[in-house]
């Protein structure tokens, strides 16, 4: 958690996977500069074992004296993504009961922000529930 004056910030992680080679990521990346910097980008930020780049998918939480502001909600259980093997269907809850654990009640978050709508940035903004797809952030904007 990192504190800016009243506001703080902290993230709750879904997951840190290897994804993309750099050349899939940067198609323009001249030849060589990887290996240039592998001793820096191993194993934090580039695999080892694949030589893909090492993403986080992540929340941010914003919490300030009157808002309660998420920033991106993973990617969620339930979804269909054929693109994503290990993403379709997911049935890993872990990111919703951190967000639990972290003391954030669903009902009180007052934004849902999400950057963009990739399936990896919107993922929990719904739920389903009793075979019914259900806000799960219920009262947010």
């Amino acid at each position: 958690m990192i504190q800016v004056g009243d506001i703080a910030v902290g993230r709750i992680l879904e997951m840190e996977i290897p994804f993309l080679t750099p050349r899939e990521a940067f198609p323009d990346l001249p030849e060589g500069v990887i290996d240039a910097h592998r001793h820096w980008l191993e194993p934090t930020a580039l695999c080892p074992d694949t030589g893909m780049l090492i993403i986080a998918i992540q929340t941010w939480v914003i919490r300030t004296p009157q808002h309660l502001i998420l920033v991106d909600t993973c990617i969620g259980c339930d979804k269909t993504n054929h693109y994503f093997p290990n993403w379709h269907q997911r049935s890993d809850d872990g990111w919703y009961r951190k967000l639990l654990a972290s003391g954030i009640d669903p009902s009180a978050v007052d934004y849902v922000f999400c950057t963009h709508l990739h399936g990896d940035h919107c993922g929990w903004n719904t739920r389903l529930l009793d075979g019914r797809w259900v806000p799960t952030f219920p009262n947010a904007r």
